[in-house]
């Protein structure tokens, strides 16, 4: 048997092959999109289950992990089937278009990125140009609404180097010590 499942998903291993792609996904998956997601499988293993229609194995959600699991080689996956009233065209479309609807709090993703390892950062899905970019939703010095405080961030160092981003924040750890927060950069 051939995968990476985080322990609490062992009981949910299935062969590959009892899975099929969804024929009617509304969804597609290009290159860079499996790329990603086969990092992730690498860096941190299967942590959620593909769900499958119990009927005939067909993947509801999860298709672009099957795919990179088939590049990976794998031969088994963690999946679980779908319970319920039988939903499941409208619960595909709803498990994609909800993370869509989602935004990002450029802050917030600055900093987190700020201390992820640079080992890791292959497996987060963003270039090191879009990395760069990010700095623009929070580089200007824009004032953010943090709840009850309101700070300036700014990026102050953004400088790529051997395809990572290092960044270094003016402001966080000040912003941070006013919410209450406790700031201590790492270093990798």
């Amino acid at each position: 048997m051939k995968c990476k499942v985080a322990e609490q998903l062992e009981h949910l291993v299935r062969p590959i092959e009892s899975l099929r792609f969804d024929p009617s996904n509304t969804r597609t998956h290009d290159d860079r999109n499996l790329s990603s997601i086969e990092q992730s499988l690498l860096a941190f293993g299967q942590v959620k289950p593909v769900v499958f229609h119990p009927d005939d194995g067909t993947v509801i959600a999860g298709n672009g992990t099957l795919a990179a699991a088939q590049r990976l080689g794998w031969t088994h996956l963690a999946a679980t089937p779908m319970v319920g009233p039988g939903w499941a065209r409208e619960y595909a479309i709803a498990d994609n278009r909800t993370a869509e609807l989602a935004e990002w709090d450029y802050g917030q993703l600055l900093a987190n990125l700020g201390e992820v390892p640079e080992h890791l950062l292959a497996t987060i899905g963003f270039t090191a140009e879009e990395l760069a970019a990010l700095s623009s939703h929070v580089g200007s010095g824009d004032e953010q609404d943090t709840g009850d405080v309101k700070a300036k961030t700014s990026v102050r160092v953004l400088k790529v180097r051997s395809g990572h981003v290092e960044m270094i924040m003016d402001g966080l750890s000040v912003r941070m010590t006013e919410a209450g927060l406790t700031y201590s950069p790492r270093s990798y």
